[in-house]
């Protein structure tokens, strides 16, 4: 059995006069708020932990981010205990494209929701198997004895033309533009006893260094931290971070 504690924040930043990210914890979302939790994980049991970054002006993001994050948590929670790792891909692949659909669909029904997107990334507990889902430029990251490391890839048109200028433009989220696709990794075999997966938006990543992130997290696993840390450097974006501590694993090729 594996026990999972899990710290996590959300708050709107120094700048922004509202916040647009929300946190997903098992079937639970949050916003403006710190949250902890503790979760003992048998074979058969599934947990999932997530980051949505809205994007959108008229404070659409933030209904893009809200929508996202609660219609995963259900669909996870709703998931046959059955599926291979290729079945699962593929069910997580048509849930993006059908929450895309909606979020489309919204932004036509209502105007002002016009454009509203958000960006998803998170880690999923399943059949004894750990598997990082992305789509957009929130990050995971994993932080053991060998320092931090970001798992997730950036969908942004950096890494395209490696302009620090594109950096925040988003070429993938569900909700706008062309059909989304998700990245979809088993890293079990990343973790190690006592290791972190840390997912955080880019309010938190774009405002400290690796270096910094992994001090803090060898200080305190407490997201809490992090958080604070970004507010000593001005924090101009919303800033969300989900940090979740793992003990007593038990790898499984179930």
């Amino acid at each position: 059995m594996t026990h999972i504690t899990i710290t996590a924040g959300s708050l709107p930043g120094l700048v922004r006069d509202h916040n647009e990210d929300m946190f997903l914890i098992d079937t639970d979302t949050y916003r403006n708020i710190y949250a902890k939790r503790e979760f003992d994980i048998d074979i058969g049991d599934t947990l999932v932990m997530a980051v949505a970054d809205g994007l959108g002006g008229h404070n659409a993001g933030e209904v893009a981010s809200a929508d996202a994050a609660h219609e995963f948590g259900a669909h996870i929670a709703a998931l046959p205990s059955v599926f291979s790792p290729d079945e699962l891909r593929a069910d997580l692949e048509q849930w993006v494209r059908d929450e895309h659909a909606y979020l489309m669909g919204q932004g036509i029904e209502n105007p002002e929701q016009q454009g509203m997107a958000t960006t998803l990334v998170a880690a999923l507990v399943y059949r004894g198997r750990t598997y990082l889902i992305n789509c957009g430029d929130s990050r995971l990251y994993l932080y053991d004895a060998d320092g931090l490391h970001q798992l997730s890839t950036d969908h942004s048109l950096y890494n395209v033309t490696h302009d620090p200028m594109d950096s925040h433009v988003v070429t993938n989220c569900i909700g706008a533009g062309a059909e989304p696709y998700i990245d979809f990794e088993d890293i079990t075999d990343r973790l190690t006893e006592g290791c972190c997966l840390m997912l955080c938006s880019d309010g938190l990543s774009d405002m400290l260094t690796d270096d910094e992130m992994a001090r803090l997290l060898s200080d305190s696993d407490e997201a809490i931290h992090l958080i604070n840390a970004t507010y000593e450097t001005a924090a101009r974006d919303n800033v969300t971070a989900v940090v979740a501590r793992f003990e007593g694993i038990g790898h499984t090729n179930s």
